[in-house]
């Protein structure tokens, strides 16, 4: 399977390579069309702006620094006032906060802000909802070799062997907890079908798409949300850090309940 995945993996950078994301919004989803949105994903720590290497603190006092937040959102719908739904084609994007990582110790992914999300060809008119997913719903998570959107096994968001199974990484949220020579290091993933959640989130007021106009909807994920009833102890130990992944699947569903209930609209 690792053989495979390499391949193909190969032979996607071969046809097309790997839109960088290196700006906050993706450059490559800037192309014209009738009407577009920007969906904003804002993140917070409770009240505080989300930034890499910056100190937080957590409920219980301790000290969390932030090196990795990755998440995919996919799936994404407009409900409009009429109560229809528009369902955006292909929509899988890679929302991030990273630094610069080597894939298959070859592929350099540069440092990474991307907050912003373009979707095209909206149909105009007045939306008063929107939907979406974190994670990839299990038509193309359990076939990697599908693509569409921003899949792409380069991104290094997925496993071709994780807990006997292949998956896309539903997110990742890595960093340190407590200070000095106490600090240990953190490393949260979540993965596999169970892992899936969808949002729903009726907005304070319709926005309006029009191919005349700049249309904007923000949605705001708090990063504090997701350590809700996780706490750093033995149970999250695996060596010297803490970890949650494919090995302790009940700590991943609690993480994957804690994302869906992250996003709210400001």
């Amino acid at each position: 399977m690792k053989n495979t995945i390499n391949i193909i993996t190969a032979l996607l950078l071969t046809i097309g390579g790997l839109a960088s994301c290196t700006n906050d919004t993706d450059e490559a989803l800037k192309v014209e069309s009738q009407s577009t949105l920007s969906l904003q994903l804002d993140h917070t720590f409770g009240n505080e702006a989300f930034e890499l290497e910056q100190a937080f603190t957590a409920e219980n006092g301790s000290t969390i620094i932030f090196n990795e937040l990755r998440y995919w959102i996919s799936n994404v719908e407009l409900i409009h006032e009429n109560g229809t739904k528009y369902r955006v084609p292909e929509s899988y994007y890679l929302v991030q906060h990273m630094k610069e990582q080597l894939v298959q110790d070859t592929f350099v992914l540069p440092d990474s802000v991307r907050e912003t999300i373009i979707l095209k060809n909206i149909p105009e008119g007045s939306y008063t909802g929107i939907n979406f997913a974190v994670g990839i719903d299990p038509e193309y998570n359990d076939d990697l070799t599908r693509t569409a959107g921003e899949l792409n096994a380069l991104q290094n968001m997925a496993y071709s062997s994780w807990m006997w199974f292949t998956s896309y990484i539903f997110s990742k949220t890595k960093g340190t907890v407590g200070e000095g020579e106490e600090a240990m290091e953190f490393s949260f993933e979540t993965g596999s079908n169970d892992c899936f959640r969808t949002v729903s989130l009726n907005l304070s007021s319709p926005i309006t798409v029009s191919s005349d106009g700049i249309n904007t909807l923000s949605v705001k994920n708090d990063v504090k949300v997701l350590f809700a009833d996780i706490a750093f102890d033995d149970e999250l130990m695996s060596g010297s850090k803490y970890v949650i992944g494919a090995t302790t699947p009940d700590l991943m569903m609690r993480l994957s309940n804690n994302y869906q209930a992250a996003f709210s609209v400001e």
